[in-house]
């Protein structure tokens, strides 16, 4: 069974997409700091390591999507 849907009116991902964006910095930041800045077990640190590498793939990915909808207009 799928969900209601929530608005009445078309929305725009550009602008669900924004705060994605915002979310997956601040993620990203939060998880250098910890890579960086924390004693790690060597394991750990290399988890770290790979959780940041994920977050930037994610973020450059949502990033590109956010702009390649710029200007579009239907």
């Amino acid at each position: 069974m799928s969900e209601p849907k929530l608005h009445l009116g078309e929305q725009d991902a550009r602008a669900l997409l924004a705060p994605l964006r915002a979310d997956l910095a601040a993620l990203e930041r939060r998880t250098s700091r910890h890579a960086t800045r924390l004693k790690l077990r060597p394991a750990d640190q290399a988890r770290l390591e790979a959780a940041l590498q994920a977050v930037q793939l994610a973020e450059t990915t949502v990033t590109a999507l956010w702009e390649s909808s710029r200007g579009e207009e239907e």
